[in-house]
């Protein structure tokens, strides 16, 4: 199976490694029912004699805004990726996902401090089970979760990397030198 993270120098780029395909095809269908359901209601209303009203027009624009939150769950969850670039004395991590535009977050590499956070849940990967878990970084300031759940092997090798980098890790430094 291929790696989540492809590893560059000073770049490191993490994707969802398995797409799980019925939360995604749910998801594209709650999307086109959130735009098909006020269709369909102002076609009825309109088709017995009724007049379209103010909260119609709110109607269709809370389910327009329910509809583009389905669509961008959709997209992260098939073409999402994270991009962690060293840059200088900073990192900047860089959420993207296609027509999708997220916050940039910049850390200065002095006080940074990633850690692992672990979930319950297990994925096979790489022929065995696996503990899911995702990064965490704060700088003091700044304390960011990132999006894609990884395995725990894959984000072991990535706090390696973040070491080699500068950043400390405060939870796993024992247990990853052992």
């Amino acid at each position: 199976m291929l790696s989540p993270a492809i590893i560059t120098s000073n770049q490191i780029e993490l994707s969802n490694f398995k797409l799980n395909k019925t939360g995604y095809t749910i998801t594209l269908a709650l999307m086109y029912l959130t735009i098909l359901l006020p269709i369909i209601i102002s076609t009825v209303i309109l088709s017995t004699g009724g007049k379209p009203s103010f909260g119609l027009f709110i109607s269709w624009a809370v389910f327009g805004f329910i509809a583009y939150f389905f669509y961008r769950l959709a997209t992260w969850n098939k073409c999402g990726k994270e991009l962690f670039i060293l840059e200088g004395d900073k990192l900047i991590y860089k959420p993207e996902a296609k027509n999708i535009s997220y916050k940039h977050w910049e850390f200065k590499l002095d006080n940074l401090v990633v850690s692992i956070a672990d979930s319950t849940d297990q994925i096979e990967y790489e022929g065995t089970n696996q503990q899911i878990a995702w990064l965490k970084f704060t700088d003091g300031t700044q304390h960011i979760q990132t999006n894609i759940k990884t395995p725990r092997s894959v984000v072991v090798e990535l706090i390696r990397i973040f070491e080699t980098w500068g950043i400390k890790n405060d939870l796993l430094l024992n247990e990853i030198k052992n």
